[in-house]
């Protein structure tokens, strides 16, 4: 009988774990274990080994700088760890032969894994859609002298495709959603208010998910005062105010 190593048994939990919810999934029978026996094959044992064992600093989802990848195979509990592990198999799968791939794999584990995964992305989906037809897909090295992440051979012709970067960083970007969510709240909350509004949200502290709820509270409060019928209104606490009042050909003023 051999024994399990401690990677080993890391990976037999989650594959326990991620088949409890296979078929709600609607995954087919076996692409679980496929997946992980492929991810051990392409990112290496010791890699692994070192992510997943011997780092014990704690994993925190809403730290921006955490790895993906520990994360997700750190707990089968999340349903999109489990379809996004699978997705970067998947990727490694349409690419398993491909001669640049150790240098994709190499640069993911160097903190590049969301560029990595990107550019797999697009290559595998570009590499989708040629299917039936003459063009190929191919990755590129990662070499000074590359030009491309990938290329696309039709005719004779190598094309090289270069993946913009989309989005930006965590910290640009949830505080970003965050104040997309409150003006989609105001639009529902006044979408049959006879008047037009103007809403002004003033704060010094740095947009998060306090300083969200925060000027929700206050928004819902301004509501309240125009369902009332009193305008213009404000409320404020702490650091930040929001103002609400009728929208004029000089709204840009202050209330």
């Amino acid at each position: 009988m051999i024994a399990m190593s401690d990677l080993d048994t890391a990976l037999y939990k989650w594959i326990v774990g991620a088949n409890e919810r296979r078929e709600a999934l609607d995954l087919p029978p076996g692409l679980i274990e496929d997946s992980i026996a492929l991810l051990v094959d392409v990112l290496g044992e010791q890699y692994l080994d070192q992510l997943l064992v011997r780092c014990t600093d704690p994993i925190s989802f809403a730290d921006p700088n955490a790895n993906p990848l520990k994360m997700w195979l750190a707990s089968s509990m999340v349903d999109s760890h489990i379809v996004q592990s699978l997705e970067l198999a998947a990727y490694f799968r349409v690419f398993l032969h491909d001669p640049a791939l150790p240098d994709k794999v190499e640069k993911l584990k160097r903190d590049s894994f969301w560029p990595v995964m990107f550019e797999l992305a697009m290559a595998a989906r570009m590499k989708r859609a040629c299917q039936g037809l003459s063009p190929s897909v191919v990755l590129n090295r990662e070499l000074p002298e590359s030009i491309g992440d990938f290329t696309v051979q039709l005719a004779g012709t190598n094309t090289p495709c270069e993946c913009s970067r989309l989005g930006h960083s965590p910290q640009v970007t949830a505080p970003y959603i965050l104040a997309h969510s409150l003006m989609q709240r105001i639009a529902d909350a006044t979408e049959r208010f006879p008047l037009p509004l103007c809403f002004k949200i003033r704060s010094a502290a740095p947009l998060t998910g306090e300083t969200y709820n925060l000027t929700l509270s206050l928004i819902r409060g301004c509501i309240a005062d125009v369902k009332r019928s009193r305008l213009p209104t404000a409320h404020c606490k702490d650091a930040t105010s929001v103002c609400c009042g009728e929208l004029t050909p000089h709204h840009h003023r202050p209330f």
